[in-house]
């Protein structure tokens, strides 16, 4: 398959072929050529670690002087800080703990890799095996006087560790030298804890890590001076992996109690939500993974360490089985747009209905004899919630039925989103045939999809208007104080679902400035009414361009709607680095010149509503006017002779009020010592 291909091929690249258990010869230090899965020698000093980050692994002639640094503990860990080794029922607790302290090692120089574990209290022994590989210098082939190449060497170490059958803590290890004096050395460390809490049950814990023992190297002219070791004092592509050769299952779900000890309420949540995911083993300087895992998801055959874990994640499906059998014609945008006030609660009514459905499943499930007790108070909450949210949704529906202006913005949003929708979709297609023509294939015809039944919500997207639109209509309405986080993964479709809102709330503003008269207040036909924040510059160039398809699509419909004479913008307030501050600045840059921070107005690659490239001469920047004009060179576009409703200098955004603001949040934080924006924000 072309997905495991890849992951492997991934692996070699970062790790090298040694994950495979060969053996290999490169012709570079092994520590340059990958970048994971590298355990060092004991560090005799941190000096010597943090002069290891500085200079990197290239660092053959380096020495440190320690003489005068005190020296440190090495860096240990409570492992029942991680909760697995948890004392709260141990008798002898606080007594010897240093021996019952696992290792962990300087996180940019590693020294060691492990795992915890929950064993069965039957089982009697486990097997434990290592592998990793070393590398050792060798002339280049011809025995030429060029660089050396470095050759792997494969080694694999078995061994039995016995559980013990009495309450007790045991901490043992055993050494694997090299076959040669100079070849590293590893050791397998383990730490037993087998305990029993006050209603007579037995826990046993089991820690285990594979440790880099080789000494680290000293100068032999100078004992206290200590030399960063080279790759041959290093190993590489470790693993651990414990498991019984004879067959049974020795590893049992690490408790819930230890694993979630904690107040924290959302602890509690994920107590509940992960119930049916059993944890096996955590790593330490690690990931840990399991496998051969029971039906009863309580016990698994072996568990090992992963430096490069993966998991594959399922793919979403936006169609609920509660609505399987009922038309879901509700969803379509286009139909929405034009849905007759009578006809808008039996059809919205079903997205209700099936969302009750599903509440009442799990209310039973609750209520079964097979749900944890433990958790069936968390559970309720959770359902409340989720009432909650259904009243909010059937309060949306309420609204639309009751209030013209409502009604009107719903349907104003639905004909914009699709609109976008469309226009994106066409973007993608002029992407893909500049594509295709310049791998030499025959390009795909370009042109506007048609609307219809294709541009439909997915149910979580509509729900999520609807439940939202009491709050954003009532400014008095108790959702104000209410944070609604939309929680999908990539490609899920959360920038439509805000998007929607977005076109909703500027289409009722716009429906209720009609009325205003009062001069001394900000025109309600324009000002800021969206301000979306961005975290730094984690604000990519394709949500900006449906953000701007979006706005393009408002701007088309204003007219149509008859929605004051404002135009619909969108403004992109960025730092001067992305962007200049002034017209001025900009129309030097587009002129040849640099801008005083290398900030450049052609943030734009493409048009937002046709997809055609956007070049220098489509900018136009008048000082005089303060106005920065953007038109799209393709002669079929509707901004060909109108200008793109975008605005990228600050000095715009402050002149003429966007009504969508995307920004970062570098330049929120200026907003105390930044006047101009205030007068901006008296606008919204």
């Amino acid at each position: 398959m072309p997905r495991e291909r890849i992951v492997e091929r991934l692996r070699r690249e970062l790790m090298g072929y040694g994950v495979l258990g060969q053996n290999e010869r490169i012709p570079e230090r092994p520590s340059f050529r990958y970048l994971i899965g590298q355990l060092y020698p004991a560090c005799a000093d941190q000096a010597a670690a943090d002069e290891q980050m500085q200079l990197g692994n290239d660092t053959t002639d380096v020495e440190i002087d320690t003489r005068d640094e005190e020296p440190r503990a090495a860096a240990t860990v409570r492992a029942d800080e991680e909760g697995e080794l948890d004392d709260r029922d141990d008798p002898h607790a606080g007594e010897n703990q240093d021996d019952d302290t696992p290792r962990v090692s300087h996180p940019f120089l590693p020294q060691s890799i492990g795992l915890t574990c929950n064993v069965s209290p039957e089982a009697t022994w486990v097997d434990a095996e290592v592998d990793f590989g070393t590398y050792r210098e060798v002339p280049p082939p011809g025995g030429g006087r060029g660089r050396s190449d470095w050759e792997r060497t494969h080694r694999n170490h078995q061994h039995r560790i016995p559980i013990p059958s009495s309450d007790s803590t045991l901490r043992d290890s055993i050494s694997f030298p090299g076959a040669g004096a100079s070849d590293p050395a590893a050791t397998l460390e383990w730490i037993i804890r087998r305990n029993r809490d006050a209603d007579g049950e037995v826990t046993v814990i089991l820690s285990a890590f594979l440790i880099n023992s080789t000494a680290w190297p000293l100068d032999d002219a100078d004992p206290d001076r200590v030399r960063v070791p080279e790759d041959g004092y290093c190993l590489f592509q470790p693993a651990l992996r414990l498991m019984d050769r004879e067959g049974s299952l020795p590893f049992v779900d690490r408790k819930p109690e230890s694993r979630w000890a904690s107040t924290d309420p959302d602890l509690e949540r994920f107590k509940l939500l992960f119930r049916c995911y059993p944890e096996f083993a955590v790593g330490h300087g690690c990931a840990a993974s399991w496998s051969g895992v029971s039906n009863d998801l309580t016990r698994s055959a072996s568990v090992f360490t992963e430096l490069i874990p993966e998991h594959e994640l399922p793919r979403v499906v936006y169609d609920p089985l509660e609505l399987a059998g009922a038309s879901t014609r509700f969803l379509e945008m286009n139909h929405l747009a034009g849905l007759a006030v009578e006809d808008l609660r039996p059809e919205l009514s079903t997205l209700q209905t099936a969302y009750r459905r599903w509440i009442a499943a799990r209310e039973a499930e609750v209520a079964g004899a097979g749900f944890p007790a433990n958790l069936i108070t968390k559970a309720r909450e959770h359902l409340d919630g989720c009432l909650r949210a259904c009243r909010r949704i059937e309060d949306g529906i309420d609204l639309l039925c009751s209030n013209a202006d409502v009604l009107h913005a719903f349907r104003f949003m639905n004909e914009v989103i699709e609109l976008q929708q469309r226009h994106v979709g066409l973007v993608r297609l002029r992407r893909e045939a500049e594509t295709q023509i310049a791998l030499g294939r025959v390009a795909i015809p370009v042109s506007l999809p048609p609307s219809g039944p294709a541009y439909r919500w997915r149910p979580f997207q509509l729900a999520f208007i609807l439940m939202n639109l009491r709050g954003l209509v009532e400014p008095g309405h108790a959702d104000r104080r209410l944070v609604d986080l939309l929680w999908f993964p990539t490609a899920g479709g959360k920038t439509e679902a805000y998007l929607g809102l977005t076109a909703f709330i500027l289409a009722l503003r716009r429906l209720r400035a009609r009325g205003q008269t009062d001069p001394q207040l900000p025109r309600g036909d324009g000002g800021v009414t969206v301000i979306m924040r961005y975290t730094l510059r984690l604000l990519t160039s394709q949500q900006f361009q449906r953000a701007a398809a979006l706005i393009c699509a408002c701007e088309l419909a204003r007219e149509r709607h008859r929605f004051g004479t404002e135009p619909f913008l969108i403004g992109m307030w960025v730092g001067s680095a992305l962007t200049p501050n002034g017209v001025a600045e900009a129309a030097e840059v587009l002129r040849g010149g640099r801008s005083l921070n290398g900030g450049d107005p052609r943030q734009l690659e493409r048009c937002p509503w046709c997809g055609t490239r956007l070049t220098t001469p489509d900018y136009t920047a008048d000082a005089d006017t303060a106005r920065l004009s953007i038109r799209c060179p393709e002669v079929s576009c509707e901004f060909h002779h109108t200008d793109l409703p975008i605005l990228l200098i600050d000095e715009q955004i402050y002149g003429r009020c966007p009504s969508l603001l995307i920004g970062t949040v570098d330049k929120f934080a200026r907003l105390p010592w930044q006047k101009s924006f205030s007068v901006t924000l008296w606008h919204c």
